[in-house]
């Protein structure tokens, strides 16, 4: 792919070059050429703490937001 006249590499070189040498998401290549495992991200499962008075009101609002949750568009 070019980019008036020049390559997409030739203007973010960084990151094309990263990206090419990448092993998968979640890792990064190293400057010696070994690859770095990045920090895993939290489990999307797990409910993050909320004040009571914050909980009390997600919960409340749930079955309205459920509701209209499927009326939204889909991408």
């Amino acid at each position: 792919m070019e980019l008036n006249g020049r390559g997409i590499s030739d203007k973010w070189p960084g990151f094309h070059d990263d990206a090419k040498k990448s092993k998968g998401v979640g890792k990064q290549a190293a400057n010696d050429g070994s690859s770095v495992t990045l920090a895993k991200a939290p489990d999307a499962s797990a409910k993050p703490a909320l004040r009571p008075e914050l909980q009390q009101a997600v919960d409340d609002c749930m079955e309205d937001y459920e509701y209209l949750k499927q009326f939204a568009r889909k991408p």
